[in-house]
Parts: structure tokens; sequence; C-alpha cells
């Protein structure tokens, strides 16, 4: 079952898989982007021994 990454610790597990998605992300600035975005953008994952071992994200909008 997927949880919603709030803390710091299970946003930055997530870096791993998101980068591999994203191979523009910085580790450094991981958690950050993901703070400023919080409003629109929501982080889950799930974990497997430890470690989040898959995660996706889903943001809300206005259609057109």
């Amino acid at each position: 079952m997927p949880h919603r990454a709030m803390a710091h610790s299970e946003i930055e597990n997530c870096f791993t898989v998101m980068s591999e998605l994203g191979p523009h992300l910085e580790r450094r600035d991981f958690v950050a982007m993901i703070r400023v975005r919080e409003e629109s953008f929501r982080l889950a994952y799930i974990e497997l021994d430890g470690r989040a071992a898959a995660g996706y994200h889903f943001t809300e909008g206005m259609g057109q």
C-alpha cells in the first residue's frame, strides 16, 4: 500500500527512485523542491526493506 511521503526522511528516501524518472534532479535540492510544491505536488512511495521501492507523484489542477 502506498504511503504519502511527508517527513524529511521519507521524502529523502524517495530520491533514488524519483531520480530514475527525472535524471535532472539533484539530491541536495530534492527535499526542498518537494516542500515548496506541497500544495500541488504529492509524493507517495511503497517501502520494501526500509527503502522506497517505487515512487510517483500526482498533481491537482483545474482542467480546461
